[in-house]
């Protein structure tokens, strides 16, 4: 990994919502999850994955199956029985993440980079 392909540190803006033909609930009142993240350098020194499953989106113990990789995230968690597929896109400021779960209906992550460490 070189020092662009990955999170900076600092305190990052992230939001989750539900998308689902063409409708999201990124609108409603609500509905969207938002939080606010602080990387440490020490952590924005993890490769990309593994900030973002530790930081970003909690909860998974296998993301064996997920590569993010010069800007481009892809790959699956395998939940149960079933893959939950991931694409999306990172860079040092920003990230979009979306988690397919059948049926045309989305997870989605957002992240970005408010204000930089210092």
């Amino acid at each position: 990994m070189n020092s662009s392909d990955g999170f900076a540190p600092g305190t990052w803006k992230v939001e989750g919502w539900m998308e689902s033909g063409g409708v999201s609930t990124r609108d409603s009142p609500g509905a969207v999850t938002a939080e606010t993240v602080e990387v440490t350098p020490a952590q924005a020194a993890y490769p990309p994955a593994s900030l973002f499953f530790s930081q970003f989106y909690h909860g998974e113990k296998d993301w064996s199956g997920v590569s993010f990789d010069s800007g481009k995230v892809s790959g699956s968690l395998h939940h149960g029985q079933s893959d939950v597929p991931l694409t999306g896109i990172y860079a040092r400021d920003h990230f979009r993440v979306a988690l397919g779960f059948g049926g045309g209906v989305e997870q989605v992550v957002e992240g970005k980079l408010v204000e930089p460490a210092s």
